[in-house]
């Protein structure tokens, strides 16, 4: 079985396929969100660059994503702020 490693405040998706790593990054977004984390890293590595174009999909299309920028073989994500009320 596949697994995705992460810290409080960094993913590393090395090696998973394309459905396990969207929906690992699914996930942990929403968790570093309940978390009140505001900048995070998200690692695909460089391989054939698969993973790293889905992955770049996936945060502009993410409604907890701020925005995100490359950052070698991988993304800093920066992820919305939670409001007042807690969502």
């Amino acid at each position: 079985m596949e697994e995705a490693g992460f810290w409080e405040d960094s993913l590393d998706l090395h090696g998973l396929k394309r459905d396990a790593a969207l929906h690992e990054l699914d996930l942990w977004l929403n968790r570093v969100f309940l978390q009140d984390i505001r900048e995070v890293r998200v690692v695909c590595g460089w391989g054939q660059g698969i993973l790293l174009t889905v992955i770049d999909h996936a945060l502009s299309e993410h409604p907890l994503v701020e925005r995100h920028r490359l950052d070698g073989p991988a993304f800093i994500v920066e992820i919305i702020p939670r409001s007042d009320d807690g969502y």
